[in-house]
């Protein structure tokens, strides 16, 4: 005996599929096969635009920023299916559609009845809830967790100086946002930095780009709470910057700067001697002042 839907009376066959007692169209129609949120919320920074997913913050440039990707992960993590009769949802597809006054999500959504295909389509609203993220939050109050102080050897002369401030202005701007304050001080540049762990990694990688080292690191206490004590890391970093016809020390011997290279330098000492000091033999003779 065939069988007929009972909402709109189409009898079943090759063309007319029926799950349950419905056709494919009346169960879309009447049924949901996704169970979705009608409305998600999206923490986003009002200053630099990062996006708050879980417990951590992200750069909207890590979408593309492309405000899907985001609604997506959220609503991934939400979907279930509508039906017992309904496997394998997921989302085929996002629009984003814009009001006046709101944001909404057209969420295009798949799922399967045995061998049958189908897809549905939802609107969910996007609520914006506008937040300082930590970083953006450290910048306003001024807050910072270390201290780069990046020092020349035998100074930090001013095209050098010039050269690292381009050097930090070319970094990713994830990076840059890390970077609570810059002060220009008589005999180099302080990073203040958000985060401890951000500034060593970028200590390291400056002392890298520019023949450096760090020649220290320590920790001062900032305040004592009920909970402890609060450090700021400082992270001293040296530069060697030296110049041609220039008297520097090492070891003890005073030298003239004659040539300076890639790897090292050829100096003169008092006696007229020509030597080759490798930039490791440099930065050896520093770290033992």
């Amino acid at each position: 005996m065939s069988r007929f839907c009972v909402r709109c009376g189409r009898e079943e066959s090759d063309k007319v599929k029926l799950i349950g007692y419905l056709c494919v169209d009346c169960f879309l129609r009447e049924k949901d096969i996704a169970s979705m949120p009608k409305r998600i919320s999206l923490e986003v920074c009002p200053s630099c635009g990062s996006i708050k997913l879980g417990d951590a913050w992200y750069s909207s440039e890590d979408f593309g920023n492309d405000l899907r990707i985001p609604i997506s992960y959220i609503v991934s993590g939400r979907l279930r299916s509508g039906s017992d009769l309904v496997t394998g949802v997921r989302i085929s597809n996002i629009n984003i559609v814009k009001t006046n006054e709101r944001i909404y999500a057209e969420i295009e959504v798949e799922g399967f009845y045995k061998d049958i295909k189908l897809a549905k389509t939802y609107l969910t609203e996007i609520l914006i809830l506008r937040r300082l993220c930590p970083l953006c939050t450290a910048v306003k109050t001024g807050s910072f967790e270390a201290l780069i102080q990046i020092r020349g050897f035998p100074k930090l002369s001013e095209t050098k100086r010039k050269m690292i401030l381009k050097y930090i202005d070319s970094l990713p701007q994830d990076l840059k946002n890390n970077i609570s304050g810059i002060d220009h001080v008589k005999n180099g540049i302080n990073l203040r930095m958000i985060t401890k762990k951000v500034a060593e990694n970028l200590a390291n990688n400056i002392a890298k780009e520019f023949k450096g080292f760090i020649s220290y690191i320590s920790e001062e206490n900032i305040k004592t709470t009920s909970s402890g004590r609060t450090s700021r890391r400082v992270i001293s970093l040296r530069i060697i910057d030296l110049e041609e016809n220039e008297y520097i020390n090492i070891n003890g011997k005073p030298y003239t700067i004659e040539k300076i290279l890639d790897k090292g330098v050829f100096a003169k000492d008092r006696d007229g001697r020509r030597v080759f000091i490798s930039i490791e033999e440099l930065i050896r003779s520093i770290k033992v002042r």
